[in-house]
């Protein structure tokens, strides 16, 4: 993370920070942080979630995925409180069923 632009951030604005970071496994490359202190002053959770989210923050877990965007809808009806892990479990599993059922139609 780039720590010096970071930490020209408020302390509530970095407490946030490092919940999203924590709970989506994110890893923020400096040009991201930039872009955060010039917002810093008016930026809420969401608002720093949308920003890395367009910024195309990349996951540290090493597994080169896809992204896709939802709407907050549907994200906080079938994903409330979940960590990306958490998400990704869900979606393999209801494609699966989805598939299997699938299947199943065709034969």
């Amino acid at each position: 993370m780039a720590a010096v632009d970071v930490s020209y951030l408020t302390e509530e604005e970095q407490q946030k920070l490092w919940n999203i970071v924590e709970r989506q496994g994110l890893k923020v490359k400096p040009v991201y942080a930039e872009k955060l202190r010039k917002a810093s002053g008016s930026l809420t959770e969401e608002k720093m979630a949308e920003i890395l989210e367009a910024l195309q923050v990349k996951h540290t877990d090493g597994n080169a995925g896809v992204s896709f965007k939802l709407p907050k809808s549907i994200c906080s009806k079938y994903f409330d409180g979940m960590d990306s892990k958490q998400m990704a479990a869900v979606v393999e599993q209801a494609l699966a069923a989805w598939f299997e059922g699938k299947e199943a139609a065709v034969v």
